[in-house]
């Protein structure tokens, strides 16, 4: 029942389209006429220039580089992607009394998914996959802003690449309590943290896992 509503194509600018950020909205109408919405990012090409600066944005924030990276184009675009993201699948849905909006994306697109839900109230949760640590919310969303309330639920695989980094981190930083955190081993690509961080890889585990229950539920 999920519909496309827009691309990254029909909302950025030429330039901002050269920076390699990438997003989707679908829309869907849900029993008793509630509606729902996701927004999901792009992860990582490790090809990309572009994708690293925003990677490394904790750094990179700091140097005359050219342009914006991704997580300051997201936030400039934040409630212009709510709004639209709402507009169409009003249009699309036209008895739905409501909907529901979420964020998603892994890796990178987990990052600026996070940011996307701290930058506009309306985005109710992210749920991310194998996230990046950085979010961009301390240097781009102002305390006025930020949507503290949003739910984030961070998923991922044992022994992926982000995970050590986030490990590091907590070391200094507490989780939020809006934050919740669930792993799982899906992979089995024991001490290689770039193969554990496949999101087809972590798909087609998940796919797996839920044919073994439902098979398990109907015996």
């Amino acid at each position: 029942g999920w519909k496309l509503l827009y691309d990254w194509r029909s909302i950025l600018t030429e330039d901002e389209k050269k920076n390699g950020l990438e997003f989707m909205a679908y829309g869907r109408a849900m029993a008793g006429n509630q509606g729902e919405i996701v927004i999901g990012f792009r992860g990582t090409d490790f090809s990309s220039l572009s994708d690293w600066r925003s990677n490394l944005r904790w750094v990179t924030r700091f140097l005359p580089l050219p342009g914006r990276d991704q997580y300051q184009v997201v936030h400039s675009h934040a409630q212009e992607l709510v709004d639209l993201a709402w507009a169409r699948a009003k249009e699309q849905f036209p008895l739905a009394k409501g909907f529901d909006v979420y964020s998603t994306g892994h890796s990178l697109g987990g990052g600026l998914a996070q940011l996307l839900a701290y930058s506009d109230a309306r985005v109710k949760g992210a749920v991310v996959f194998d996230p990046s640590p950085v979010t961009g919310y301390t240097s781009l969303v102002s305390h006025g802003q930020v949507n503290c309330s949003a739910r984030v639920v961070r998923v991922y695989e044992r022994g992926e690449a982000l995970q050590y980094v986030r490990s590091v981190l907590r070391q200094f930083y507490s989780l939020s309590t809006n934050i919740t955190e669930l792993s799982f081993d899906l992979i089995h690509a024991h001490g290689n943290p770039v193969a554990n961080h496949s999101m087809p890889g972590f798909r087609g585990g998940l796919e797996a896992r839920a044919e073994v229950s439902m098979s398990k539920s109907v015996a």
